[in-house]
C-alpha cells in the first residue's frame, strides 16, 4: 500500500519545512518529516512551486529530496524568464506576472531548461523527462505546426540516481545563472 504525505505549505508544518529553508531550526516534527522521507522512495509534487522560491531555498529543498532513497523522483514546473518567451506566450506572462505580484506571490526564481536540468543533476537526479508548449505540440498535436499552445511554464520530471551525485551545481553552476539571468 502507498503512503502519501500532505504538506500544506501554509500550515504549522508547512511552514517549518520553510523556515528549513531559510535556514532556522527545525521543529520536532519536521524531524520526523524527515526521519519518514528517508525510509524508502518518494514522489515529490512540486509544481507550482519553484517561482516563488529563491535559489537556495531550491537547492536546499532539492538536497532535501536528495536524502531520500534511490528511485525517488521529483515532478516539478518552473517558469522560463520573461526575455526568452515569444509570442502569446510572453503576453500571457507579461500580464500574469504583475497580478501574482499585486497578491503578494511574485515571481522569484526562472529557469532555461538547461538550467533546471543541471540544478537536478548536481542533486544527483537523473532520467530527466524536460516538457514544454513544443513537446506537447509534438506529443499531442502531431504534424501540425499551426497549433499554438501558450506557456512560460515547462514540467520536468526526474528520478533520484542511485549513489552521489557526479556534478554539482556549485560555484560554478550558481555564477552562470548569476551571469545568464543578469543579460536576459
Amino acid at each position: 500500500m502507498d503512503d502519501y504525505l500532505a504538506l500544506d505549505l501554509a500550515g504549522q508544518e508547512g511552514q517549518a519545512l520553510l523556515g528549513r529553508l531559510r535556514g532556522e531550526v527545525p521543529r520536532p516534527y519536521l524531524l520526523a518529516f524527515s526521519r519518514w522521507m528517508c525510509v524508502r522512495a518518494a514522489v515529490f509534487s512540486w509544481v507550482g512551486v519553484t517561482m516563488y522560491l529563491t535559489l537556495d531555498a531550491i537547492h536546499a529543498a532539492l538536497a532535501t529530496m536528495a536524502g531520500c532513497r534511490p528511485g525517488t523522483r521529483v515532478v516539478l514546473t518552473y517558469d522560463q524568464p520573461q526575455a526568452v518567451l515569444t509570442g502569446s506566450t510572453a503576453q500571457i506572462a507579461a500580464a500574469f506576472e504583475p497580478r501574482a505580484a499585486e497578491m503578494g506571490e511574485p515571481f522569484i526564481s526562472r529557469f532555461l531548461p538547461g538550467e533546471m536540468a543541471r540544478l537536478l543533476h548536481g542533486h544527483g537526479f537523473g532520467q530527466i523527462t524536460d516538457f514544454g508548449p513544443d513537446e506537447a505540440r509534438t506529443a499531442y498535436f502531431p504534424g501540425q505546426a499551426d497549433v499554438d499552445i501558450a506557456g512560460a511554464q515547462r514540467l520536468i520530471a526526474a528520478t533520484l540516481a542511485p549513489g552521489q551525485a557526479e556534478i554539482g551545481w556549485g560555484r560554478t553552476g550558481r555564477a552562470a545563472y548569476d551571469r545568464t539571468h543578469a543579460e536576459l
